[in-house]
This record gives C-alpha cells, structure tokens and sequence, in this order.
C-alpha cells in the first residue's frame, strides 16, 4: 500500500522510528504524495478536513488559532458556547531546516499553503537555515 514505512503516532499503521533525519520523512511523504489523504492524520493534508473532493469548503468560516482565536470565541459565545480551552501545550521549538527541505515540504503540501493564505492573507513564515 504505502512505500517505506513511517512512525508518527503510536496509533497509525504507517510506521517512522524516530531517528530518522528530516529528508526521510519528506522522502516518505514524497514517496505516498498519491496517499496523502489517506495517511495518518498527522501527515494528512489541512485541507482533507475542511473541503470536499471538488475543493468547496465544508465549514461557514475558518480561523487561524494563532490568530483568531478571539474572533472564534466570540462566534462561539454568540451561539452560547464557551471559550475553546487550551489543552495539551508543549513549548515552542526552532525547528531549523534547510532551503531545500522547506521547498519540498511547500510542494507537497501546496494545497494546504494556499487554504492557509486564502484565510488570513498572510503567507506563512518558514525559516530556512544554512
């Protein structure tokens, strides 16, 4: 079914170890561009949950959490809900990447870029290293 194998979630059936450098994953993920809708969903395309196949979106509206989050609070509490609640943190990290990695994974997940801008005008900020 899927070329290689690749662990990401203890849960999913494509297997990674997690030793393994940067490039083999994008090299996974390039590997099964074909499978990427049916890949575990932390590999699975943004936009595989808010489009249809035809690319009509699904929802009335998306937010950016790093960016509207208020304005999605207030939504909710129009419709007598409460805040969506912060849960499972973990602290920022650098990820340092080089150029060319930074491109492929822009390729591979073009789709997921352009829902991204179309939301907030904002091209996302990814930082290349060396």
């Amino acid at each position: 079914m899927y070329k290689n194998e690749c662990v990401i979630y203890t849960r999913s059936p494509v297997r990674r170890s997690l030793d393994k450098p940067l490039d083999d994953y994008i090299g996974f993920l390039e590997d099964n561009e074909a499978y990427l809708a049916r890949l575990d969903f932390v590999m699975r395309p943004q936009f595989c949950f808010v489009l249809d196949p035809a690319g009509k979106q699904l929802v009335d509206r998306l937010f950016r959490l790093e960016t509207d989050l208020d304005d999605l609070n207030k939504l909710l509490h129009s419709s007598g809900k409460r805040n969506i609640p912060t849960l499972n943190t973990t602290p920022a990290m650098d990820i340092k990447c080089r150029q060319r990695q930074i491109d492929r994974l822009a390729a591979i997940y073009a789709a997921d870029r352009r829902l991204y801008e179309s939301v907030s005008n904002q091209t996302p900020s990814l930082r290349a290293t060396g």
